[in-house]
């Protein structure tokens, strides 16, 4: 009994996939279906009758034929019943040799051949095989435990295997482990860290999606006797750090939220963790982030800037303060040839007839030329600039004084407009409040720009004004509806 209800209930829940793979729209209800197949089976039983399962083949028969409903099943089941109490006679005429064979011709229109060198070119081949033959040879029950046993077993291997290398780093070596390191993968990293010369340089890179603690201490141990220094570059979650504080290695704490190394700022990992105090140079940092680049990054992007080498084709102008703390492909999701940059102290946008022609330039070329389609003003909040516009400028700074010109009509704008808002309350700051007007004020500035006239009235370009809050990392939008800035978030919804 219990075989059969296994094998019925897990015939049942494939049919019911593979049909909803084909048919698309709503999921079947795979727990009613079963519910459903309880339910037949106690009553077919207490009735004598067969068990009751669910059968790929007679599912395609009925969709190859047109059906969209439940309601052919029922009809299904009417015609068999029809048959049996009325055409017994022409039933028994019918060889079992001529419908087995119709069993295995539909049976056989359902094997997918590109799915299945999509599951050979995956490496899984041999789970589907051996899943096929045991249910040919035993039963469906049989060849789906064998397939997920073979399947476990192939996973075990791949977790033995996992990519541990050595290769020399200048004058050093570096020891690169990717993948999950478990104790299957001790012998092979012993192995492996057995090739490294014992006096050797050695930077260990860590890129592991688990760590348990048989591998963490063969690391360790390893590290502790090597004779020659020892760098650990762990990039993703810290499982190695955390054993070596003592925290447990065995799960991945959802307190501790890991930045991405190439977001994070040098002083949250190469810094502490790479260079030496003595050597924390900017120069060094650099270098060392180029190396990271030219590492890590510059394979996964090779394909994008090959395709930008000839030629760029950004989609916005994107204009915004030189503060260090903005990144705007970061604050916008954005990559290589998606924005034409333009920073200057401020995020300000000189007039059309000014002294200053370096912006301008950069606005005719991007909307002239290039034919962006948007144009950007991104301020922020706990700006310098703004500040130095409200008179805390340091003393002696001649050139900043002179740039600071294109900000006073911001200033002449706070005196005689309402306040802007933020997320629908007036910033508390008053350079934050001066950095909201300051942005509706450069697009005022923009739209005097002949080329950028020219094209707002053919339709061809949006003007956007934006601001991130650094404290909050939080981009705003320009919605006048809300008479100042909305998350971004708000407005896309």
């Amino acid at each position: 009994a219990l075989t059969i209800a296994l094998i019925a209930g897990l015939e049942s829940l494939l049919s019911a996939v593979s049909v909803d793979k084909l048919r698309g729209g709503p999921r079947t209800d795979l727990d009613r279906e079963l519910i459903g197949q309880g339910a037949a089976n106690v009553a077919a039983g207490a009735l004598g009758g067969f068990p009751v399962t669910g059968v790929i083949v007679r599912s395609m028969t009925n969709y190859e034929a047109g059906a969209r409903t439940r309601a052919s099943a029922m009809l299904h089941c009417v015609w068999i019943l029809a048959a049996c109490l009325l055409f017994t006679g022409f039933l028994r005429l019918i060889p079992l040799a001529a419908l087995a064979a119709l069993l295995v011709y539909v049976g056989a229109k359902l094997v997918n051949l590109n799915g299945l060198k999509e599951v050979r070119r995956h490496g899984d081949l041999p789970v589907y095989a051996v899943t096929l033959a045991g249910a040919v040879a035993v039963n469906l029950l049989t060849g789906v435990a064998a397939g997920i046993l073979l399947a476990l077993a192939m996973m075990l291997r791949r977790m033995i295997f996992s990519g541990i290398h050595v290769e020399r780093d200048g004058e050093g070596h570096r020891v690169v482990i990717e993948g999950a390191l478990t104790f299957l993968s001790v012998p092979r990293l012993t192995r492996v860290l057995a090739e490294v010369p014992p006096h050797a340089e050695v930077r260990l890179e860590l890129l592991v999606d688990y760590l348990d603690h048989a591998a963490f201490d063969c690391l360790r141990g390893w590290q502790q006797a090597h004779a020659g220094p020892v760098t650990v570059d762990e990039i993703g979650h810290p499982w190695f750090e955390r054993g070596t504080a003592g925290a447990p290695t065995v799960r991945r704490s959802v307190a501790a939220r890991v930045v991405p190394r190439w977001l994070a700022p040098w002083s949250e990992w190469q810094a502490e963790h790479v260079v030496l105090p003595a050597q924390r140079t900017a120069s060094s940092l650099l270098c060392r982030g180029a190396s990271e680049f030219h590492r890590r990054t510059a394979p996964l992007l090779r394909d994008t800037w090959s395709g930008l080498a000839h030629g760029q084709q950004p989609h916005t102008l994107f204009i915004t303060c030189g503060d260090a703390r903005i990144v705007p492909n970061l604050i916008t999701t954005s990559g290589p040839g998606d924005l034409f940059t333009v920073r200057n102290i401020g995020n300000l946008v000189p007039p059309v007839d000014g002294d200053d022609s370096s912006v301008g330039a950069a606005i005719e070329y991007a909307v002239g030329v290039l034919g962006v389609a948007e144009i950007v003003v991104c301020g922020h909040s706990g700006c310098g600039a703004m500040k130095a516009l409200l008179g805390q400028a340091p003393d002696g700074l001649v050139q900043l004084g002179s740039w600071l010109r294109h900000g006073e009509a911001t200033l002449r704008r706070r005196s005689r407009e309402a306040p802007l808002l933020l997320s629908g309350e007036r910033p508390a700051a008053e350079a934050d409040q001066l950095a909201l007007q300051n942005v509706v004020q450069q697009l005022e500035t923009l739209r005097g720009y002949p080329v950028v006239a020219e094209a707002l009235a053919r339709g061809g370009l949006r003007l956007t004004g934006m601001y991130f809050d650094v404290g909050a990392a939080q981009v705003s939008l320009l919605d006048d509806a809300a008479r100042g800035f909305v998350p971004a978030g708000a407005l896309e919804h």
